[in-house]
C-alpha cells in the first residue's frame, strides 16, 4: 500500500526572474508522480505551497509566498515581502494532494536580493496641453542602476493650483469658465525608493476654451 505522505519531496525552483524592478516570479515544477513514479490520479488536484526564509534548511519562521494553491509560479514584491536588500535568502516549497498528502519541504533554493538603486523618473505619457474644464492622465517612469526602467506611482503635484488640480493617480483635471487666456501650469511626479528621491516636470499647457478650435461643422456660442 502506499504510503501517505510520499509524494515527491523535491519540487525544483526556477530563477527568479524580473518583470518590474521591485516584483519577481518564482517558478517551481509540478508534482505529477509520487516517489515509486505512480500517477497521482485519484487524489487530485494537487495544490502547492511556497515560501521564504534567511535561514538554508532548517527553514525557520517562513514567509508564506502561496499556501494551498494550485499555481506553479508565484509573483511576489521583494519590498512588501521585507526581503533585505543585499542579503541571501532562500526559497522552498512543498505539495499537497486533496486527499490530505504533503510532501517534504524541498531543497532550499538561494538568492541574492538585488540591491536596486533608483537612478532616475520621467513623465513619460501625458498630453501637452489639456482644455479648460477638461482631464488628462499621466504616467510616471522609473530608471533602475541595472538600467531596467519600470512605471511607478509617484507623489503627484501641479503649480499653480490656480488653473489644475491632479489626483494621486496622476489625472489632471483643469478648472472651466474662470481662465480668460492659455495658462502653463508645471506637473512634478516625485517618487522615494531605498532613501534616493528622485523628481520630473513637464510643464503642461491649459487652453481657453476661446482658443479651441470646433470640429468641423460645429460652432461654440
Amino acid at each position: 500500500m502506499k504510503k501517505i505522505f510520499a509524494l515527491i519531496a523535491i519540487i525544483s525552483l526556477g530563477m527568479v526572474t524580473n518583470i518590474l524592478a521591485e516584483t519577481r516570479t518564482l517558478s517551481f515544477d509540478p508534482v505529477a508522480t509520487y516517489t515509486d513514479n505512480t500517477p497521482i490520479t485519484g487524489a487530485l488536484p494537487v495544490t502547492y505551497d511556497a515560501f521564504w526564509t534567511t535561514t538554508p534548511n532548517t527553514l525557520i519562521n517562513p514567509h508564506m509566498l502561496q499556501s494551498n494553491g494550485l499555481a506553479t509560479s508565484v509573483v511576489f514584491d521583494q519590498v512588501t515581502q521585507g526581503m533585505v536588500r543585499g542579503t541571501i535568502i532562500y526559497f522552498s516549497a512543498r505539495a499537497r494532494t486533496a486527499i490530505g498528502e504533503v510532501s517534504a519541504n524541498s531543497p532550499a533554493f538561494s538568492w541574492l536580493v538585488p540591491n536596486l538603486v533608483l537612478s532616475g523618473i520621467g513623465i513619460t505619457s501625458g498630453p501637452s496641453s489639456v482644455n479648460e474644464g477638461s482631464s488628462g492622465t499621466y504616467v510616471a517612469t522609473a530608471t533602475w542602476n541595472d538600467n531596467s526602467v519600470t512605471t511607478v506611482t509617484p507623489t503627484w503635484g501641479v503649480s499653480p493650483s490656480t488653473f489644475a488640480s491632479i489626483s494621486s493617480g496622476g489625472v489632471l483635471t483643469t478648472l472651466g469658465g474662470l481662465i480668460l487666456s492659455d495658462q502653463s501650469v508645471t506637473i512634478t511626479a516625485t517618487y522615494i525608493s531605498g532613501g534616493v528621491t528622485k523628481t520630473a516636470t513637464k510643464v503642461v499647457t491649459v487652453v481657453n476654451s476661446a482658443n479651441i478650435i470646433p470640429p468641423s461643422g460645429f460652432s461654440i456660442q
